[in-house]
């Protein structure tokens, strides 16, 4: 019961094994035309020996039946080779050949009860014969156990239950005894000849399934490497590979565009070509320290084109380690962000300056004050901070429109850069509203500068062939006189400046500047 249990158990994992019942199939049936060819010829030499010892009708009953075994065999092998192998259903051309098998063994078994009981030497020839045959069969079948068993089986049974009965009625007969000694020892060869065939078979396919699996495994690899070799060309971003001894060996397209440098131009290279100056010595150890701590690095960094134009690129390096851990590649990928940066310094501009004049506006004087006043008492500096106000701006904006205005706050803001130092930094707080700051300079100073100012602004401007004619009242805080905090500071600008106006209505004159008290 056990041994059947093994037998129902490995037939059925047989049957579950898709890719070994394939294999097995296409051998069988690779090889059933030159056997079944090879199997006739004898089966008809065994009729034409037979012809006159045996009766006719069961001979050819035999040959018969022998032949449309012979014939489905060969048809199925025809059927299988001309299918695809996705339309192939293996499951039932193996039980065909099981099948097959067994009527083969059937029939080849029955061949020895057309012998007459008693064993001449031309009977003995013919059994050789069949044994040949079945040896033939062996060797086909023996790649599946199944078939083989199926086949072996009821011929051996057949075989042994004849020569056992001629072996009782003729005890004395040497041939018989000897056929039966020969037929005990015969099939355990057979057997031992078709397991050993099944296991190289089966070690064969493990083969060739390694092989198989293999070859899959290069295949999808290639195909892995064609798509990132795609999607390599095509990509947005530059990149540029280097061996260990950080020399390129593969850029893409965009690399290209963006550096203006060919491949062929770059191959076995230093990256160091893209090097521009604008990055010191410090910055470059920092970065491949980074890369042998880290194994990666990003930031931006400005690089030169092959045109030798320098633009800033966000750069992106990691390395690539072998199982030993050496490095074997580096892999640089990068965007050129000129526009971004151009972008940047627009966004920038608008943040900290008036569109209309180009001065700072009051977001940059806020940031100009607070880092100056900071240090001031450290440095021991004086620092004046004036509020300006336009006086008679808004008649002028009335009389001759914004358009006009406009020109003339451009005017006004032209005399004041022309008039004041470069390190004085003049602001548009809004409106006709400016304020200037001035460092290292004494109250005295400051005095002569305000009047100076107020100098220019009242000398008459023309504006589209209408001359404008306008005053300015100027209020100034001190520090650290006055304070050290930039909104107090600037707050007392402010009150006095509006302080300086009243007194321009009170004394009716077009200008005016006073200092906080």
């Amino acid at each position: 019961m056990k041994i059947f249990k093994k037998i129902k158990t490995g037939f059925f994992a047989f049957f579950s094994n898709t890719s070994l019942l394939t294999y097995q199939v296409n051998i069988l049936l690779r090889n059933t035309l030159p056997i079944t060819i090879m199997v006739i010829l004898m089966a008809v030499t065994y009729g034409w020996i037979l012809w006159k010892h045996v009766d006719h009708l069961y001979l050819s009953l035999w040959m018969g039946s022998f032949f449309c075994i012979s014939i489905i065999r060969i048809i199925t092998a025809a059927l299988f080779h001309k299918k695809k192998s996705e339309n192939k259903n293996y499951q039932f051309y193996i039980t065909l050949q099981i099948f097959t098998s067994l009527i083969s063994g059937l029939t080849m078994g029955l061949t020895i009860y057309m012998l007459p009981p008693g064993f001449s030497f031309l009977h003995i020839y013919v059994l050789i014969m069949i044994i040949a045959m079945m040896a033939g069969a062996v060797s086909s079948l023996s790649a599946n156990i199944y078939a083989f068993l199926s086949y072996f089986m009821p011929l051996f049974l057949l075989f042994l239950g004849r020569l056992l009965y001629s072996l009782y009625l003729f005890p004395e007969n040497q041939y018989i005894t000897g056929m039966v000694l020969l037929f005990f020892t015969g099939p355990l060869v057979l057997i031992r000849f078709a397991l050993e065939s099944n296991r190289v078979l089966t070690r064969s396919y493990n083969m060739y399934m390694e092989k198989d699996n293999l070859l899959r495994q290069l295949e999808k690899e290639k195909e892995q490497l064609k798509l990132s070799e795609i999607v390599l060309k095509n990509i947005n971003e530059a990149v540029m590979i280097t061996d260990a001894k950080n020399k390129i060996i593969k850029v893409n397209n965009a690399f290209t565009d963006f550096t203006g440098y060919s491949s062929k131009e770059v191959i076995g290279k230093n990256p160091s070509i893209l090097k521009s100056k604008k990055h010191g010595n410090e910055f470059y150890r920092e970065m491949w320290n980074s890369i042998a701590v880290k194994g990666s690095w990003s930031g931006e960094i400005w690089n030169k084109r092959k045109n030798r134009e320098i633009y800033p690129e966000l750069l992106n390096i990691v390395i690539l380690r072998n199982h030993n851990g050496e490095i074997t590649h580096h892999i640089g990928n990068f965007m050129d962000i000129s526009n971004f940066k151009m972008r940047e310094h627009e966004l920038n501009y608008l943040a900290h300056y008036d569109l209309l004049t180009g001065l700072p506006n009051r977001r940059s004087l806020y940031e100009y004050l607070d880092n100056n006043l900071s240090n001031l008492k450290e440095l021991d500096e004086e620092l004046a901070i004036l509020f300006m106000d336009l006086n008679l701006f808004k008649n002028i904006n009335d009389l001759h429109g914004h358009n006009v205005g406009d020109l003339l706050l451009n005017e006004i803001a032209t005399r004041l850069k022309e008039t004041l130092r470069e390190e004085d930094k003049i602001a548009r707080l809004g409106g006709d509203e400016f304020a200037i700051i001035i460092k290292k300079e004494s109250k005295k100073n400051i005095s002569l500068i305000a009047k100076n100012i107020i100098k220019i602004i009242e000398k008459p401007f023309v504006v589209h062939d209408i001359t404008c004619t306008i005053g300015v009242s100027i209020g100034i805080a001190l520090a650290p006189e006055n304070g050290i905090e930039r909104m107090d500071l600037m707050h007392k600008a402010d009150q006095t400046m509006y302080k300086a106006k009243k007194e321009i209505q009170n004394k009716k004159t077009k200008s005016s500047v006073l200092f906080y008290k």
